[in-house]
């Protein structure tokens, strides 16, 4: 097999690789509601549908209002600003024409905004629930730091997480991880309300014993998914960047120069990046330990080492 097309299998591989395990992480996630309504309907409700029927509206409540408030949240947190296509700083300009060589690569049918954060901190993260809303957040540290074919890589990157549903994908978690939490505390609460109801049901005894003390670590296990769907949609979007730029150095040459920081961002920091939850949509999280699965990244020595081994 020719170079070129075996380079291309391998990130076909891995982009089909990712998909199937963020599929299977929000297979496992519904599980878990569904098991936690149903626990509920036995023990409170007497009617397990109606359990199920309460972690139902529960989901249907949160799911569309992270939805709703996601990007106005972000770029209010943020204080990103968008740059006009009239812009006459050249740099911005520069940002703008790679963006759009990007979205015809990626076959989208609009561009993405860009905004412009200005925090020195070196980063850049990509938001919108749609097409239509797409958009991409670039630091000022990182326009300081990096060249033009560093900043392209870093662009393709975020490019392919708005290509690859991955922001939809992530609210989708993060949403079904909150429903979980939710139905976790009405579990807890709940019991204590209802202790007096449970006097010579020795099944419902067992049922509410087993909810009081698994709960806690359910609502552990739906973070721990969430945490791993969003380390592996991290080497997809690589996988995907280099497919759309046509080369991989100038995202390897950019995830060195972000290597170079190890500790973790400040407090001051992670709010000009709006605040800890978002960390896990940027480039990079300095704070991420290194092949820890409580990280919101893989570690980067482990991820340009997969993109040497792509091209």
């Amino acid at each position: 097999m020719p170079l070129e097309e075996n380079n291309r299998y391998l990130v076909r591989e891995q982009q089909a690789k990712n998909r199937r395990k963020s599929k299977g992480i929000i297979v496992v996630l519904i599980l878990i509601i569904l098991v936690l309504s149903s626990c509920i309907g036995y023990m409170y409700l007497e009617n397990i549908v109606q359990g199920v029927l309460l972690g139902a509206v529960v989901t249907a409540v949160i799911v569309p209002l992270n939805f709703k408030l996601s990007k106005t949240a972000i770029l209010a947190a943020t204080k990103g600003k968008l740059i006009a296509s009239d812009t006459d700083v050249d740099k911005h300009r520069s940002v703008l024409m790679q963006v759009e060589g990007l979205s015809i690569s990626a076959g989208l049918h609009r561009v993405p905004d860009v905004y412009i954060l200005p925090t020195a901190t070196p980063n850049a993260f990509a938001g919108g629930m749609d097409e239509k809303s797409a958009y991409i957040g670039v630091t000022q540290g990182l326009l300081d730091l990096l060249d033009t074919e560093e900043l392209e890589g870093v662009l393709a990157h975020e490019m392919a997480h708005i290509l690859n549903l991955d922001i939809q994908l992530n609210t989708v978690i993060t949403s079904l991880v909150s429903v979980i939490a939710v139905l976790g505390e009405i579990i807890l609460r709940g019991n204590r309300r209802s202790s007096k109801k449970s006097s010579a049901e020795g099944l419902f005894l067992v049922i509410m014993i087993a909810a009081l003390v698994l709960s806690p670590f359910v609502r552990f296990i739906g973070q721990l998914l969430q945490l791993s769907a969003s380390r592996e949609r991290e080497y997809l979007a690589d996988a995907t960047a280099i497919q759309l730029a046509g080369y991989n150095q100038g995202l390897i040459r950019a995830l060195k120069k972000l290597s170079e920081r190890d500790e973790a961002y400040t407090k001051k920091e992670q709010a000009e990046l709006g605040g800890s939850q978002m960390l896990a949509m940027c480039m990079v999280n300095p704070g991420s330990k290194v092949n820890s699965r409580f990280s919101t990244h893989p570690p980067i020595a482990e991820r340009i080492h997969l993109l040497e081994n792509m091209y």
